[in-house]
């Protein structure tokens, strides 16, 4: 049945469950340069919770500096993906003045 929907999942929930299954900071290290290597346009909160959620649960000395880094990227991220409406109007603001 080639027409079926491959069983796959947003990339947010990937990433949360990923981290929910991570037993140490080797392998919640591995997620985090994951995440801090690709474009997130949706979902930050659930994938910033699942962060705090593992670091609130272990010994996060030896990541914190990596955690700071992806969370303020994760934020970056959000900010901008939820101005893109107003990124929006503006170019088309601009090209109707242009008319």
């Amino acid at each position: 049945m080639p027409d079926e929907q491959p069983k796959t999942k947003p990339f947010h929930q990937s990433i949360v469950d990923a981290i929910k299954r991570c037993k140490n900071e080797e392998e919640f290290s591995l997620i985090l340069q994951i995440i801090e290597e690709t474009d997130i346009p949706n979902n930050h909160d659930k994938i910033l919770n699942a962060i705090d959620d593992f670091s609130n649960s272990h010994d996060k000395t030896k990541l914190a500096g990596k955690i700071v880094s992806v969370t303020t990227s994760i934020l970056a991220q959000k900010e901008y993906y939820e101005s893109a409406p107003e990124r929006t109007q503006k170019i088309l603001q601009e090209i109707i003045m242009k008319l």
